[in-house]
C-alpha cells in the first residue's frame, strides 16, 4: 500500500517530500511501537522529581554527543536545531529524552509529560 508523504520545510524557505508518512511526522504523543516518532514542542525531562530544559542538540555542551542535526538525524528522530524531547536510540530507548542543559551530572532526562498516543 502506499501512503502519502508530509513536505517539511528546510533552511532557506524550500520545501520537499521528506518521504516519511504523514501520520507518522506530525505524531505529538508518545507511541510505544514506533518509538522515534515524537515531533512535539516538549523541551524539558525529568529525573525523578526535578525538571531539566533540554540541551539544544547542535550544541555539544555540558553533553558531548553524536546525535548532532543532518539531514538523516531530521528524517528519522527529528534532531535538528532546538532543544525539543526527541528520540534518538530507539532501539534501547521506548521514550523521547533529552540532554540535560543544566547538568553535567546528569547524561540524559526522560521527557514524562508527553500523553501516550493509545490514550490521547
Amino acid at each position: 500500500a502506499v501512503v502519502s508523504t508530509q513536505s517539511t520545510g528546510v533552511e532557506g524557505g524550500e520545501w520537499s517530500s521528506c518521504g516519511v508518512p504523514a501520520c507518522v511526522w506530525d505524531v505529538l504523543c508518545h507511541n510505544s511501537l514506533l518509538r522515534s516518532t515524537f515531533r512535539g514542542e516538549q523541551d524539558t525531562g525529568m529525573k525523578g522529581t526535578t525538571s531539566h530544559p533540554c540541551q539544544r542538540w547542535d550544541h555539544d555542551w555540558p553533553h558531548p554527543h553524536t546525535y548532532h542535526p543532518s539531514a538523516a538525524n531530521q528524517r528519522l528522530y527529528g534532531i535538528g536545531h532546538h532543544n525539543k524531547c526527541r528520540n534518538p536510540s530507539p532501539k534501547s530507548t521506548a521514550v523521547p529524552w533529552c540532554y540535560p542543559e543544566d547538568s553535567y551530572l546528569t547524561r540524559y532526562v526522560y521527557c514524562t509529560e508527553i500523553p501516550d498516543c493509545e490514550n490521547s
